[in-house]
């Protein structure tokens, strides 16, 4: 329903529709008695009452404990920024990120009790990015992938190993508690999670009465110095909120460390988050503004300290106080937003990029780990965003949109065949971006598959390697020229985390304050800085 939304469900008005038929049925049984006698009179309310009672009967009446677990008061004595709770699952009022277990919305009760952060709950409302910036950050997609039943890719458990302390560091997190299953949903595996974490991770288990486990994570002492740019381990959780996409995090996936994209800034607003030990820092960082323009950069909430940031690239650095042993918070905020269009954007911070188009980012998702579509072009999405494959053909010159479709083969059975049809008749040269939104086809067990051979061909003939037969909720981007003697294809694939493509910027926005290439924060001794103000470096 348009406006209300997470009101949609027409059942959510039954109460108010049962007290205006209760009006009108007080005035039924007032016309009723008026016209019988007291016998008839009451022969009839007691039938109307035994049919109220009957049709509002609820037996049994199903019945949830509100009694917390013990090991949560045992909890709320230790020590921890955050809990690490599995089932981990973020709901809103129209999808689940991760598993189909309530028990991640009863740890929002429990922890009225511990009363420590929790990565994961219930909201209502919330951006895309606040379910992706977990779901995309190591160690806990790969923690996603197993309480969902998957199994993870080669290397992805060396890689965690590397990377999981700081990402738990990162994130506060000293405590894990694991519920065992309790559902019996076959993807359901939570337990699955156990064995890993104990194999990555330095932990020491506290609690465990069979169907609830508790550990404690051993994490180093905070850092004092970190350097991050967007091919850093844990970039997805050093960039918050207000910044643009980044690669995939996996190192297969890497590119070169000097071919580490621009992170731009498309907010007046965003936020970095880095673990640091207490002190004085130096910030330093590479920045190109379209424009001249203030920039400030306020730690933890307190008073910000400014830069003035130059049009084209140069390298700042400048002093801050406020760190606190551990997470700590840099709030950036920007004078202006410039248009990725706009002259003085390609020109300062770009350059010519071949074919003439900015910047084209396509991202997919399936259900467990975002359940979304995206094709940006110059930071516009353009995708309707649909389940199955969402295909955007497109000027490669000018970036113009010629033409978008999606096509559902699990919902649709024409649809496979209408998509090889559509991809036949795209004109040559032109580029096509294809993102699949939750799932293209189904594995034999729920009735597939759907996706044919002739579809399949068809993406082979835009370059695809991938074949996504007999898959579910895969995520699957796609970016070729069609017919170009200079063919060219960038495809990501993957079964437990987003996939993400792109040609030119990494874009989500039509507007930018700046681009970073990276940052670095040194704490250092008290005495070696001289001022609070900012230095430009050349």
């Amino acid at each position: 329903m348009p406006i209300f939304k997470a009101n949609r469900y027409p059942s959510r008005y039954s109460v108010l529709i049962a007290a205006c038929l209760a009006v009108l049925s007080a005035y039924g049984m007032r016309a009723l008695a008026e016209r019988y006698d007291h016998r008839r009179r009451c022969a009839i309310l007691s039938v109307s009452l035994f049919i109220f009672l009957v049709e509002t009967a609820a037996v049994p009446l199903p019945l949830s404990s509100y009694q917390v677990p013990a090991v949560y008061e045992t909890l709320a004595q230790k020590t921890t920024t955050a809990v690490l709770e599995v089932p981990m699952a973020w709901r809103n009022g129209f999808r689940v990120t991760g598993p189909l277990d309530t028990t991640f919305m009863f740890a929002q009760f429990y922890q009225t009790v511990h009363r420590k952060r929790l990565l994961n709950g219930n909201t209502s409302r919330n951006p895309e990015f606040l379910f992706q910036y977990f779901t995309e950050a190591p160690l806990l997609n790969s923690l996603l992938a197993l309480e969902t039943g998957k199994s993870l890719p080669e290397g992805r458990e060396r890689f965690d190993a590397q990377n999981g302390l700081d990402v738990l560091q990162l994130l506060g997190v000293r405590q894990i508690i694991v519920h065992r299953s309790t559902t019996p949903r076959p993807g359901v595996t939570p337990e699955a999670t156990i064995p890993y974490l104990e194999q990555v991770l330095p932990l020491t288990k506290w609690y465990d009465d069979g169907r609830i486990g508790a550990w404690e994570v051993a994490l180093p002492p905070p850092p004092r110095a970190v350097r991050f740019d967007a091919l850093h381990p844990l970039a997805r959780l050093h960039f918050g909120d207000g910044w643009g996409p980044l690669p995939p995090f996996e190192l297969e996936r890497q590119l070169q460390p000097d071919q580490a994209p621009t992170v731009w800034a498309q907010r007046r607003t965003a936020r970095l988050f880095v673990a640091l030990d207490a002190g004085r820092v130096r910030l330093r960082f590479r920045a190109c503004s379209p424009v001249p323009q203030q920039m400030h950069v306020a730690v933890n909430g307190k008073p910000p300290v400014s830069v003035a940031l130059r049009p084209g690239w140069h390298e700042y650095a400048l002093v801050l106080e406020g760190f606190q042993p551990g997470p700590n918070t840099l709030r950036l905020s920007f004078e202006r937003l410039v248009s990725v269009t706009d002259r003085s954007f390609i020109s300062t911070c770009v350059g010519a990029r071949p074919g003439g188009v900015v910047s084209v980012v396509v991202e997919s998702a399936g259900l467990e780990v975002g359940d979304l579509a995206h094709i940006y072009v110059n930071g516009r999405d353009v995708a309707p965003n649909l389940m199955g494959y969402n295909v955007a053909v497109l000027d490669p010159a000018t970036g113009e949109v010629i033409r978008t479709a999606v096509f559902d083969p699990v919902n649709e059975p024409t649809d496979a065949s209408a998509l090889a049809q559509f991809i036949r008749e795209v004109p040559e040269n032109a580029l096509v971006a294809v993102a699949a939104n939750d799932t293209v086809d189904l594995p034999p067990q729920f009735g597939g598959p759907k996706l044919t051979a002739e579809a399949v061909e068809a993406l082979r003939l835009l370059g695809s390697q991938a074949d996504l037969r007999g898959t579910f909720r895969w995520s699957h981007a796609l970016l070729s020229t069609q017919g170009s003697s200079q063919h060219s294809t960038l495809e990501d694939v993957s079964p437990v985390r987003p996939a993400r493509v792109w040609l030119g910027e990494l874009l989500t926005a039509p507007r930018v304050a700046a681009g970073f290439a990276w940052f670095e924060l040194i704490v250092e001794p008290y005495h070696s800085f001289d001022s609070r103000a900012a230095d430009a470096v050349e």
